[in-house]
């Protein structure tokens, strides 16, 4: 069993796998007598042997907000969307939006053998919405270790040594994909972004929705503020600070927020500092790690029922300001009788005056908005004249 869990033994591997290939990349060269082992298919015995023995899936949340689990299952759950994601996601394209719009029977299946071996709702949008994103993580991470170890062969090999498990076909295809110029602009650039990292984290392996969620407090259950979290992923006893940098930028969002608090000073949010001196990105908040969305307007990533949230109230403030100008129109209009008739106005119960906003067809529009309301209370406030003491006021037909 190799240290992650997963089985290197060949002897449970399926006569048929939808990208694996007819031959090794350690296959021997023609000609060659000698046996070679192959790696077999990657397996992930702690899940497996966690389902053989309880009988049931693990359970799997991913809290809106988020597009990563957290909790005891987050790494097992990372290691099967791997081995899916290796095992049927189609190698021949290389977005994985494209993945999504031409291969959707592709992606059903990744699914249904997500639903196998878990118990998550991916039936809920911004869960779904996380596992295919997730899983789009995964192909890129996997078609960077393909390109990596096609770097490692020789000119005359890297057609001829496919990668481990991936079909010929697909091989030859990637080698397309990597020789294009196109590619290797995209890698000399992306090379070139990862040389000018400043900071590396202290954190290991392990995710930081993982950290930060272990570093909650015992007794209100709140995850760290952003300065401290920054202290905790690149500082530590032993080893310091990761370098200069991050302790420059440690130091910066401390001597904000002190003078913030300061008397006649702008209040700022550890949010508000942070950003300021780590910077903003689309859809990635720097220091928290992958996994973590902003919730921003200007966001392009969103939830669907935020949105809907949103699209209703300003559809409901669009309506009450048109029937508060029908309102206004509306008094404005019996304003205009007042002077021949102010008396009998005053003397009018309100109900007489519920009457006379039922005629001009207001009724059921202006009782549906806060407008309407308003209006109403006011128009229940109007009082006639009292009544004398045992009669019965007159009725005003």
């Amino acid at each position: 069993m190799a240290p992650d869990g997963r089985s290197t033994s060949s002897s449970t591997m399926p006569s048929s796998v939808p990208n694996s290939s007819t031959q090794s990349a350690n296959a021997s060269t023609p000609g060659s007598t000698s046996s070679v082992t192959k790696r077999g298919k990657a397996k992930n015995n702690t899940l497996i042997n966690h389902i053989a023995r309880r009988g049931q899936k693990p359970r799997i949340e991913i809290p809106p907000g988020k597009s990563k689990p957290v909790g005891d299952w987050s790494q097992q759950f990372a290691s099967e969307v791997g081995i899916i994601c290796r095992e049927y996601a189609p190698l021949s394209l290389y977005n994985w939006r494209n993945v999504k719009k031409e291969y959707k029977s592709k992606v059903q299946t990744m699914h249904g053998h997500i639903l196998k071996s878990f118990d998550i709702d991916i039936h809920l949008p911004h869960i779904e919405r996380a596992i295919n994103k997730y899983i789009g993580q995964r192909l890129k991470e996997f078609r960077c270790r393909l390109h990596v170890y096609y770097k490692s062969l020789s000119n005359d090999q890297r057609r001829r040594k496919p990668y481990v498990n991936v079909a010929q076909e697909d091989w030859e295809r990637l080698c397309d994909w990597f020789e294009t110029d196109k590619f290797k602009k995209l890698s000399t650039v992306n090379k070139a972004i990862r040389a000018k990292k400043k900071v590396h984290h202290r954190g290991g392996s392990r995710s930081f929705l993982n950290h930060r969620a272990d570093k909650r407090n015992a007794q209100t259950q709140q995850e760290p503020g952003r300065i401290e979290f920054y202290r905790m992923m690149y500082y530590n006893q032993g080893k310091g600070w990761s370098g200069s940098v991050a302790e420059e930028n440690y130091d910066k969002m401390l001597k904000m927020q002190a003078e913030s608090l300061e008397e006649g000073s702008t209040a700022m949010t550890e949010e508000d500092i942070a950003n300021k001196v780590l910077g903003t990105k689309p859809c990635y908040i720097v220091g928290l790690g992958h996994g973590v969305d902003p919730m921003s307007s200007s966001s392009s990533y969103c939830y669907p029922e935020v949105e809907e949230l949103r699209r209703r109230a300003e559809a409901a403030e669009t309506q009450a300001e048109e029937h508060g100008r029908q309102a206004q129109e509306l008094r404005d209009e019996i304003d205009g009788f007042l002077p021949p008739f102010p008396s009998l106005f005053k003397s009018l119960s309100s109900k007489a005056l519920f009457v006379a906003f039922s005629v001009f067809g207001l009724e059921s529009r202006t009782k549906s908005t806060i407008e309407g309301r308003r209006l109403f209370k006011k128009i229940n406030s109007i009082k006639g004249p009292p009544a004398t003491e045992g009669k019965r006021p007159e009725k005003i037909y």
